[in-house]
């Protein structure tokens, strides 16, 4: 009976250490897909990309274009320390960041979000925030 039992065990450890290794990697796809806006580098390319904005300031210091949107943008950093978090833990830390990664991306597609780019006096993209945050911070608390 022992012999059985040892058996079963040794078969769900497997089953369940499959399924963990699996597993890993969805929410570090979800992160990853989308627009990397990290690739617009001056003004006319982020209008060009977003076009009119819903708010604009031309001042030589301090100069910004705001847009509203509901695209999905990539978040290369945080699909990053997803993926490592997510082999360091054999998976188990996709228990955590799907649900969040996943809802974020959905909030964003029925709710949209305020992208707002900052310019230095050239023109060039000097900062860019998500619904005031600094992008491309993690998604989960």
């Amino acid at each position: 009976m022992r012999a059985t039992s040892q058996r079963r065990r040794t078969s769900l450890d497997g089953v369940l250490l499959s399924l963990a290794l699996t597993s890993s990697g969805c929410s570090a796809l979800i992160a990853r897909t989308g627009q990397d806006i990290r690739q617009l580098k001056t003004r006319d390319e982020v209008r060009t990309s977003f076009g009119a904005p819903v708010a604009s300031d031309d001042a030589f210091v301090g100069a910004f274009d705001e847009f509203r949107t509901r695209r999905k943008i990539a978040a290369p950093k945080t699909a990053v320390l997803v993926a490592h978090m997510g082999v360091a833990t054999l998976g188990l830390f996709e228990l955590f960041a799907f649900p969040s990664i996943a809802g974020e991306t959905l909030r964003a597609a029925i709710v949209g979000q305020q992208i707002r780019f900052e310019y230095a006096a050239d023109g060039a993209v000097r900062d860019m925030r998500i619904d005031g945050k600094a992008h491309d911070r993690p998604a989960y608390p």
